[in-house]
């Protein structure tokens, strides 16, 4: 018994040695680390599901493809993610183009609190295939815009950082910056470096985007934007008619004159929207109000469409 009592006291003065040295230790005043700091720590033998954005066609929209990042193949998720950007979409993603021009290479990643620094090789700066410049090329504009537009919500959205600063490794050059020039969006030679660009989801295909372009098609009675939002099939599993059946609906369908939509809900297993909008239809020589009527959409491979029932049962609502 004494020899446990001669125990107990050299235990208590060891935990108290330990607790004065933990407490003795200098106050880190840094913020507890980011969803993105953590994914630094991720065994390099790990995947990394993210959701990629590319071009949706010739359209001024980006949509998303989700994919498996090897971060072994990597030195940093980010520099990851941006290389499967460079690369472009899989080939089954025949809706999807990449964006960056051709030889394009992100050098480094290195982040700052929040700000991701991406430096890239100078083929950033150089033009597409066939592409001509000038500052009223409309093309040139929108493609650099959903360039940087891709890579920032890419990044943002898998909690990689919140913003993102551009850096160009132009040696061969006499620049005083490497951050990325205005020159880049709009052809010209102003130099002036542009600082960190946040989040843009004005480009997403979004569900709400998405009822906007099928209202907007209809409304300007383009018929091969309104048939490339239809889904494959509809919710009694028929499929999808044919252009030419498809078409010859839409001309018999009321001219759509003006219409407002509410920001829709979606559904807990993410697979379906439904938003209400406000109608202006004309048809039989008058106009029509057409309140608060129901807009599904479904998603089909990470693209959001109209079924084609729902689609007739607006131009019938006008009736």
């Amino acid at each position: 018994m004494k020899r446990i009592y001669l125990v107990l006291p050299l235990l208590l003065c060891l935990l108290l040695t330990g607790c004065k040295s933990q407490a003795s230790l200098p106050h880190d005043p840094s913020p507890a680390p980011s969803l993105a700091e953590s994914f630094q720590e991720t065994p390099a033998d790990d995947d990394l599901t993210v959701r990629l954005y590319f071009r949706y066609q010739d359209s001024a929209y980006l949509a998303a493809e989700e994919r498996k990042i090897d971060l072994a193949r990597s030195d940093a998720p980010e520099k990851a993610v941006v290389e499967a950007l460079i690369d472009g979409p899989e080939a089954a993603s025949v809706s999807l183009t990449s964006l960056f021009p051709p030889d394009t290479q992100v050098l480094s990643a290195a982040r700052q609190e929040g700000t991701l620094f991406l430096t890239f090789n100078d083929a950033l700066l150089s033009r597409y295939p066939g592409e001509s410049g000038g500052t009223g090329n409309d093309e040139f504009i929108l493609r650099r815009k959903l360039c940087m537009a891709s890579l920032v919500n890419t990044l943002t959205e898998c909690g990689l950082c919140t913003r993102v600063q551009v850096l160009v490794d132009r040696s061969a050059d006499a620049v005083t910056s490497l951050r990325l020039p205005a020159s880049f969006f709009r052809d010209t030679e102003d130099d002036t470096p542009l600082g960190p660009i946040t989040r843009d989801e004005s480009v997403l295909l979004t569900p709400y985007n998405t009822a906007c372009q099928v209202l907007d098609a209809w409304m300007r009675r383009s018929h091969e934007e309104l048939y490339q939002h239809l889904a494959a099939t509809g919710d009694q599993g028929d499929m999808r008619p044919g252009q030419n059946q498809a078409y010859e609906q839409f001309d018999l369908s009321p001219a759509l004159l003006s219409f407002t939509l509410s920001p829709g809900v979606v559904s807990h297993d993410g697979h379906r929207a439904v938003f209400s909008c406000d109608l202006v239809l004309h048809a039989d020589g008058q106009d029509v109000m057409l309140p608060a009527f129901p807009l599904h959409l479904v998603s089909e491979n990470g693209l959001w469409r109209i079924p084609y029932d729902h689609l007739t049962a607006l131009f019938a609502a006008a009736n």
